[in-house]
C-alpha cells in the first residue's frame, strides 16, 4: 500500500511555470542477504529489490535512477530491470524512462558484494529522569541489536578462523567486533552492562565541548543472525536540555528521540521521560507523528504522589529520527 502526504507551496504555481521540489525518502531493510547462509570466511552478497519506477500519483515525463554501491563487485553481468542500464565503478543508472504512468511498476533487482554487518535494533527503550537536586538528567538505554547479514552455515562457528582471518587478510564477512556509540558532550557516571553483567572492554573518550565516543566491544563477534543485549547508563548537566521560559515561567526540557547508535535500523523505539515529582500541566511536542504517546505515573524512592511519567512510541525508525523532542 502506500501513504499519501500533501505539499503545501508558498506561493501558488501559475499555469505553465515550474517549482522544484526535493524530497528525500528513507526506504529500511530493502536489502537482505543472497545466499542467507554463508560459511565463515565466505564473502557476503546482498540482493536489493524495488520498483524501478517513482511511486507517483501523477505522471512522470522523464525519470532517472542512480544507485551508489558499497563495491563496484556485482554478481555476475546482468543487471535486471527496464532498460536501459549501465554501470560505471560503484554507481548503476537505470534509465532515463520517459512518460511513466501513474503508479507504473517493474522491478529492479541489483546483487552486489558488500560485507558490512545490517545492523537491526529489534527494540530500543531510552529512559530519562530529572533530578533538580543533582542538577543532571540521567540516561539510560537498552538496545536489543540483531546483525540481519548472512548467517553462519550450520552455525558453525571456529575462534581459530575468525583469529586468522584478523591477522592475515582482514575479515570479508559480516562480522561486528566493535559498536561506537555517540553520546553528547560532557557526559559523566557512564557505565555499560550487558545481560551477564558489568563489560570492562570498552573505551570511553570524553569531551567537554564535543561528542564523546564509547567504544563498545560486545563479548563475542557478531555474526549475520546473531544478537547482542546490553544497556549503558550516563548522566549529563540538566541546565544543557532544560530551560525556563521566562515570559511563562514554563520548563521545556529538549532532547532527542533517537537513541545513540547511529546507522541501524530500529524496529520500535520508546523514549520515557520521568519529570519532576508536582508537574503538571504537561504537554508533548513532537516534529514526527507517533505511533503511542501518553502520559503516565511513574514512582521511585519518597515519593508521595508521584511523578509525570511521558511516554512516546514509534515503529520503523531510522537515523532521521534524531530530532528534538520538548516536553
Amino acid at each position: 500500500g502506500y501513504v499519501a502526504y500533501s505539499v503545501s507551496l508558498n506561493e501558488p504555481l501559475a499555469a505553465g511555470a515550474t517549482a522544484v521540489l526535493e524530497i528525500a525518502i528513507v526506504y529500511t531493510q530493502l536489502v537482505r542477504p543472497y545466499p542467507a547462509v554463508v560459511s565463515q570466511n565466505d564473502e557476503q552478497y546482498l540482493l536489493l529489490a524495488l520498483n524501478a519506477y517513482i511511486d507517483s500519483p501523477y505522471e512522470t515525463a522523464k525519470q532517472k535512477t542512480t544507485i551508489k554501491m558499497p563495491t563496484a563487485v556485482t554478481m555476475g553481468n546482468e543487471l535486471i530491470g527496464p532498460e536501459p542500464i549501465s554501470k560505471k565503478g560503484f554507481t548503476v543508472t537505470y534509465g532515463p524512462y520517459a512518460d511513466i504512468k501513474p503508479f507504473q511498476s517493474s522491478p529492479l533487482y541489483l546483487h552486489y558484494k558488500d560485507k558490512n554487518a545490517i545492523l537491526v535494533v529489534k527494540s530500543l527503550s531510552r529512559e530519562m529522569e530529572i533530578s533538580h537536586w543533582g542538577s543532571n538528567l540521567g540516561v539510560t538505554e537498552y538496545y536489543d541489536l540483531h546483525n540481519k547479514g548472512a548467517a553462519l552455515r550450520d552455525k558453525l562457528f571456529s575462534r581459530i578462523d575468525f583469529s586468522f582471518a584478523r591477522y592475515t587478510r582482514g575479515s570479508t564477512t559480516n562480522v561486528v567486533e566493535e559498536l561506537k556509540v555517540i553520546l553528547p558532550p560532557k557526559t559523566s557516571n557512564l557505565y555499560y552492562r550487558d545481560e551477564i553483567g558489568n563489560v570492562s572492554t570498552s573505551h570511553f573518550r570524553k569531551s567537554a565541548y564535543h561528542e564523546s565516543i564509547l567504544e563498545i566491544k560486545p563479548r563475542y563477534p557478531l555474526y549475520g543472525g546473531w544478537r547482542y543485549s546490553w544497556h549503558h547508563t550516563y548522566d549529563v548537566p540538566l541546565n544543557d536540555y532544560l530551560k525556563v521560559d521566562r515570559r511563562t515561567g514554563r520548563h521545556v526540557l529538549q532532547v532527542k528521540f533517537m537513541g545513540s547508535l547511529s546507522n541501524v535500523t530500529i524496529e520500535h523505539s520508546r523514549l520515557k521521560v520521568a519529570l519532576p515529582e508536582g508537574a503538571q500541566n504537561v504537554k508533548i511536542a513532537l516534529p514526527f507523528e507517533a505511533d503511542f504517546q501518553t502520559i503516565d505515573q511513574y514512582w521511585t524512592n519518597l515519593d508521595t504522589v508521584g511523578r509525570p511519567l511521558v511516554i512516546i512510541e514509534k515503529k520503523n525508525v531510522a537515523d532521521e529520527y534524531a530530532v528534538p523532542v520538548q516536553v
